[in-house]
């Protein structure tokens, strides 16, 4: 094999044209010749294995190579070595093998959305891997997926997928002309990209349903959604979203429907217990106070008799440090995180409290509060935790009628949100029974299919 550096070749035009003295200052950038072909590839992309029995050995036993195609444009080249493709020159014509050598994760369990039954099957950063996964799960021919090149800088595969005659024509075409509008040198992942196709720039609610989980894809496309694979992201979009599909799981289907929506009515109260649990605290103990019981009451004072802030100082305080404990414990190393996170929490508010400068019932509320955001998707408790700084400050100023005026705010803002002209509350919005039968409870199977077959 003859190293960039040992020997070079001039090209003419056609060098000038290919700019191949920017391949060549790669450290990674190799040539080879065979006969009277010359190969143009980066080691540490290529397959070694494949390059030697695919490659050289057909070529040097003149043999037809599998899977080559011709580049009819010169500047197809640089993109075809970036790809990690071999490129091969003889004469006039230049070739491309595909024989990249990606490397990526194994499948594994979902990690952000662990269920107890039913399939155990996720996503990872590989696109082909992906859709393998997505075609062996929804086997059927009317499938579609499509694919894109987003990033001038450096091209990143997205594929969008939808199931043709169940995915509304209209959202297909509006998601379509959007990720064709795009004008960006780098795409991050999903979450760059659901950013990019919201058009409510503001809104702190998620817009697209984030999942890992190809048992939930395949779900959500036979329900007529449409799914967005990032190359480089295991985490697939769905849209368009409704706001319920935060507070349902795959495992609701695999148990008892009376189970299935007991647990969905747990995630909605815990999604109201992390919105106004501690605002209220702070309104009553403001207020209030004529509300809580003698004997609470008394408890109460004792506990807040050394506490030199008022509630709302008081309950912003333990709201950041909250907050900082969390955000320490999800960036630090697993083991090391979850030691800072128990040891650290126990200890700040073990100290908070002798030293006066917190109340053991706050403390209480406050840790309630930050479970009930455990139990909600990520996505959908980052937005309770935003959410929850400004009905404090409500809460401390006007009390519960300030806290009231926030949520009724908060949830007229939700019956006016729509994404890809669908309503971010759907279908609660319209009372009809026979559309509540998959929403905040889930009925039996018998009479979802029932639904399904009318």
């Amino acid at each position: 094999m003859r190293r960039k550096g040992i020997k070079r070749k001039v090209y003419g035009e056609e060098e000038s044209l290919l700019n191949m003295e920017r391949f060549r200052r790669n450290a990674d950038s190799a040539e080879l010749t065979v006969g009277e072909f010359e190969l143009f590839f980066y080691e540490s992309m290529v397959d070694r294995k494949r390059l030697e029995w695919v490659v050289v050995d057909h070529l040097a036993k003149h043999q037809a190579i599998p899977d080559i195609h011709k580049l009819l444009e010169l500047k197809e080249v640089e993109d075809e070595l970036l790809k990690g493709f071999c490129v091969i020159k003889h004469g006039d014509s230049w070739f491309s093998i595909p024989i990249s050598d990606r490397q990526s994760r194994d499948v594994t369990v979902p990690e952000t959305e662990a269920t107890v039954t039913g399939q155990r099957l996720a996503f990872n950063e590989n696109l082909q891997i992906n859709l393998n996964l997505l075609r062996n799960t929804v086997r059927s021919k009317d499938l579609v997926i499509e694919q894109w090149e987003i990033g001038t800088a450096s091209p990143r595969s997205v594929c969008m997928a939808y199931i043709e005659g169940k995915a509304q024509a209209g959202t297909v075409q509006q998601i379509k002309e959007r990720i064709q509008a795009f004008d960006i040198e780098y795409l991050e992942g999903s979450s760059h990209l659901e950013q990019l196709l919201n058009k409510r720039t503001y809104s702190v609610f998620p817009s697209m349903l984030h999942t890992e989980r190809v048992d939930r894809v395949t779900a959500q496309l036979l329900a007529g959604r449409i799914a967005l694979f990032v190359d480089g992201n295991p985490f697939v979009l769905t849209a368009p979203h409704r706001f319920i599909e935060n507070l349902q799981s795959p495992e609701d289907y695999q148990m008892n429907w009376l189970m299935g929506s007991a647990l969905r009515l747990l995630r909605i109260t815990s999604f109201f217990i992390g919105f106004v649990l501690t605002p209220f605290y702070v309104a009553i103990v403001t207020f209030h106070y004529l509300v809580i019981p003698p004997e609470l009451m008394v408890l109460l004072a004792e506990s807040r008799s050394q506490v030199p802030f008022t509630p709302m100082v008081e309950a912003l305080l333990m709201e950041v440090a909250i907050e900082l404990l969390r955000e320490t414990g999800s960036r630090l190393p697993e083991r090391v995180g979850q030691t800072v996170g128990i040891v650290g929490g126990i200890v700040i508010g073990q100290a908070a409290v002798t030293a006066g400068l917190t109340s053991n019932i706050l403390l209480i509320v406050v840790a309630l509060s930050m479970l009930a955001t455990l139990v909600l998707p990520f996505q959908l408790s980052n937005s309770v935790r935003i959410l929850r700084f400004p009905l404090l400050f409500a809460a401390g100023v006007f009390g519960g009628l300030g806290v009231m005026i926030g949520m009724f705010l908060i949830v007229t803002y939700l019956c006016r949100l729509k994404h890809f002209e669908e309503p971010y509350f759907s279908p609660q919005g319209a009372l009809l029974p026979e559309r509540l039968l998959d929403s905040a409870i889930r009925a039996p199977f018998q009479k979802m299919m029932k639904k399904e077959g009318s």
